[in-house]
């Protein structure tokens, strides 16, 4: 996924909802991201790796299992 979407490095809003993500490992470094909406998933784990993006002005991590 990372080498795919990481040509779309200006992108400002993402949404990948409903696509059974289990993880957020290798997530792109989208630095100009303002959005990003990952509801009803299967997300697991630590989001630490987000906080890299500093523009992220809005996250939607609903409906998923996060500790």
């Amino acid at each position: 996924m990372r080498d795919t979407l990481q040509t779309y490095s200006n992108l400002k809003y993402l949404e990948i909802t409903k696509c059974d993500l289990r993880n957020l490992n290798n997530f792109p470094d989208f630095m100009m991201l303002e959005e990003l909406r990952l509801s009803h998933n299967n997300l697991q784990g630590s989001m630490e790796n987000l906080m890299k993006l500093k523009q992220l002005k809005y996250i939607d991590v609903s409906h998923n299992i996060i500790s």
